[in-house]
């Protein structure tokens, strides 16, 4: 695979070529995001491939040949890493994109050592971004990165790898030399090891060694054919055959390989209808979605979606099955995949998300926490809605993700699911110390029956911020409620109603004229009279007059009659004021 003159590789791991090492994977890991979101052909995916190449070719010029050992969860440079797992933060899980993914790629594929040397041509650096593209998704079936990069035949790339194979040699006698021994030989009796083992070969008495088969071969052939006459036979068909084969594999390969999987498994079950047969086949198809998920082929995935759904199998096995395959793939660069691809890809995969059902809850929360993107974040958050509107619960544990915009986001589409069923999930995020999501719990207690919702009001007027009464008592004001009401007069009789402002005060009353019945016309009462002839004008007054106007009950009407003719005229002010208005209305 080396096919490049001999160069010197000068010893590296300077701070400058880690760094410069470090940003080039980083621009590597973005082309092969691109290359799994669009065709080979199309521009952006051409730019970033060019640029890769004119950075690799200029950082080499500047810097020599570049000479990677590869491990399991690294690659270095020198004695300098370059690609490495993030740090976790505490109590987080630590990110692993396709950049931090790269080294455990490389290395179960067998490669140990990449060295780029200087004077790459950018065929080289194509061979490699397909190589690697096709490794990461794990296609079944495709070769490995080894292999492709050997079949490409880069000039400007070394690789080390495992060896292929490895010479094995057997004693012929477990007595001989202290043979037996474990761990020096492959004996009878011992098991193998992985270090060398020696012996003779050829035929040996006992169990040990290698055997010769003495028994009966079968005839050899007795006919024999002129090979230059068959030759001659055979040339005279080539070109025909040619010219067929060539026109089947241009036709084979214009086709859709997604409709050719498609059709083939279809016919399978055309042939055979057995429940063993449907159980393949929809084990096939969760494979299928999993690996067109993971190239971004939102398109194919569907088709591959219908086929599973067609095959009808007894349910629960092939449902668990995938579940845990889209639970692998539920992480937040599937967002950032998303924000990129094009607003007809987001509508596939959208699309495809809801036919899934229940099993595509998890996708579309990983999109809503790592999407950036308001058109990304929106299709996710309406997707959810159609996903959990018959259970909820599903959205119960993102409630305790430490992400506050992300917890305000899952509150709101517990909002557009409304019904007494979110009412358990919105008195959880009721607690949450942001305001934000609070705000989200008030405005989605809207979409709550309103005898479903009095206990999550009477948390939230339990311990009212002032920032979030407003919107909390334009909620608590649509229907009549004694429990709702008495929490308003506890607010109204606290020490420290005053302080609210006048607006909050008058918004307070306001609520409760509408929440309140005959129970709430003694405390009104008597809040209107208090102080005797030495009452004095104020906002609890005045509220408490124009609320019992509002209530209009007889009982009500006694309370204003008799602030008519109390000894105060501050009293029989707020009376007149609010029964002129109360007739005025």
């Amino acid at each position: 695979m080396d096919g490049a003159n001999p160069q010197t590789v000068r010893p590296h791991g300077a701070p400058n070529d880690a760094n410069a090492a470090a940003d080039w994977f980083r621009d590597l890991a973005r082309a092969l995001r691109i290359s799994r979101l669009y065709s080979p052909g199309n521009a952006i995916a051409v730019q970033a491939r060019q640029r890769l190449a004119a950075t690799l070719a200029d950082q080499l010029e500047r810097h020599g040949a570049w000479a990677f050992r590869i491990t399991p969860t690294e690659i270095r440079l020198g004695d300098q890493p370059v690609v490495r797992p993030a740090p976790a933060t505490a109590g987080e899980e630590p990110r692993t994109g396709l950049l931090e993914r790269l080294p455990f790629f490389l290395y179960r594929d067998g490669v140990r050592g990449i060295t780029f040397l200087p004077g790459i041509p950018s065929r080289d650096v194509e061979a490699f971004v397909d190589a690697l593209a096709l490794g990461c998704v794990g296609v079944a079936g495709a070769d490995d990165i080894v292999t492709s990069l050997w079949q490409a035949n880069p000039t400007h790339i070394r690789l080390e790898s495992l060896p292929l194979e490895q010479t094995l040699h057997l004693y012929s006698d477990p007595a001989e030399g202290g043979a037996c021994q474990r761990g020096l030989g492959l004996s009878f009796g011992l098991p193998p090891v992985a270090q060398e083992i020696r012996g003779d070969l050829g035929q040996a008495s006992g169990p040990a060694g290698l055997h010769v088969d003495d028994r009966d071969i079968d005839g050899l052939p007795t006919a024999y054919v002129d090979a230059r006459g068959a030759y001659e036979t055979l040339l005279a068909t080539r070109d025909a055959e040619f010219a067929r084969l060539r026109a089947e594999w241009e036709r084979e390969a214009a086709e859709d390989p997604a409709a050719q999987a498609g059709r083939l498994l279809r016919r399978m079950l055309e042939c055979d209808g057995s429940p063993e047969m449907r159980a393949a086949v929809a084990h096939q198809a969760v494979g299928w979605i999993g690996a067109a998920l993971g190239r971004s082929a939102w398109g194919e995935a569907r088709a591959a979606l219908d086929l599973l759904r067609d095959t009808g199998p007894a349910g629960g096995a092939v449902d668990a099955e995938l579940a845990a395959g889209l639970a692998d793939l539920a992480d937040e660069s599937l967002g950032d995949s998303l924000d990129e691809a094009a607003p007809e890809d987001q509508a596939r995969f959208f699309a495809f998300l809801v036919g899934l059902g229940r099993a595509g809850a998890p996708l579309a929360l990983a999109v809503l926490a790592g999407a950036s993107r308001p058109r990304s974040r929106a299709g996710a958050a309406t997707a959810l809605s159609y996903l959990c509107s018959d259970e909820p619960a599903l959205l119960a544990e993102a409630l305790s993700d430490p992400r506050p915009a992300f917890v305000r986001d899952v509150v709101a589409v517990l909002g557009q699911i409304g019904g007494p069923e979110v009412v358990s999930l919105l008195a959880l995020a009721a607690s949450h110390p942001d305001l934000a999501v609070r705000r989200e719990v008030v405005a989605a207690l809207a979409a709550v029956p309103t005898d479903e919702r009095t206990g999550v009001l009477l948390s939230l007027l339990a311990k009212p911020d002032p920032r979030l009464l407003p919107a909390l008592l334009r909620v608590a004001r649509l229907e009549p409620d004694p429990s709702v009401a008495r929490a308003l007069l506890g607010l109204i009789e606290a020490p420290d109603f005053e302080e609210r402002g006048d607006e909050a005060a008058f918004a307070l009353f306001a609520a409760l004229a509408d929440a309140g019945g005959a129970e709430s016309v003694a405390p009104l009462a008597a809040m209107l009279l208090r102080g005797g002839w030495l009452a004095r004008p104020s906002v609890r007054r005045t509220g408490a007059a124009h609320t019992l106007a509002r209530l209009g009950a007889p009982a009500a009407r006694g309370a204003l009659a008799d602030g008519l003719r109390a000894r105060s005229a501050a009293v029989r002010t707020a009376c007149r004021e609010a029964l002129d208005r109360r007739e005025a209305a």
